[in-house]
């Protein structure tokens, strides 16, 4: 969208990108790689957005998935879903988020772009001075009176997602995430092989 005074953003993970150029190759007939979307793009200024605890992200991850609640805008209203652990997945969503965070440090690097860098945990400990931040890294003068609004989103987490990272941290320090890391490198494999005949031969 766009504000009042003509300024735009648009906020994407890099795998969006990704996903969006393999779209265009095979409907437009164009080579144009998640870079290049990126480079074309009209973009000033780059805010990083990182959570450093993974794992607790990849479980919030894996629980929206499998509940489609992304977003609690009623504090009460908590996910009450039960889901059942799965620890392959939980790991699967790690190592992608992993991935993903070393792509965008990886563009950043390539294109000499400094970000301003913040974390989920800098939100959740002080949110009006990680806005100060992104207001001054914006070059945006606020009026001396401005007040910043509550957010209306509050936190998904439960005792489900302590469950599942207590299970995670237990798993870690056994030979079994050697055993979930080989089988996600293969599972990797294969699904890209599947993806691939999809798209070469568009059976959808």
């Amino acid at each position: 969208g766009q504000s009042k005074n003509g300024i735009s953003g648009i906020k994407v993970f890099y795998n969006q990108l990704e996903l969006f150029s393999k779209n265009l190759k095979f409907n437009q007939k164009n080579i144009v790689t998640a870079e290049e979307i990126l480079e074309k793009s009209i973009i000033e200024k780059h805010i990083f957005l990182i959570r450093e605890n993974k794992l607790r992200q990849a479980i919030s991850l894996f629980i929206a998935k499998k509940t489609g609640v992304w977003k609690l805008f009623e504090k009460d209203n908590k996910q009450t879903k039960t889901i059942r652990f799965n620890g392959f997945r939980i790991r699967q969503q790690e190592l992608l988020l992993n991935k993903i965070d070393a792509q965008w440090k990886d563009f950043f690097i390539k294109k000499g772009i400094n970000p301003l860098i913040i974390s989920y945990e800098e939100i959740q400990k002080d949110q009006n001075a990680v806005l100060d931040r992104i207001l001054n890294f914006l070059e945006y003068q606020k009026s001396e009176n401005f007040v910043y609004p509550v957010a209306p989103i509050y936190v998904q987490s439960n005792n489900q997602n302590e469950i599942f990272l207590e299970r995670m941290l237990k798993i870690r320090k056994t030979f079994w995430i050697d055993v979930i890391d080989f089988r996600i490198k293969y599972y990797n494999c294969l699904s890209s092989y599947y993806w691939a005949m999809k798209l070469r031969f568009n059976i959808f």
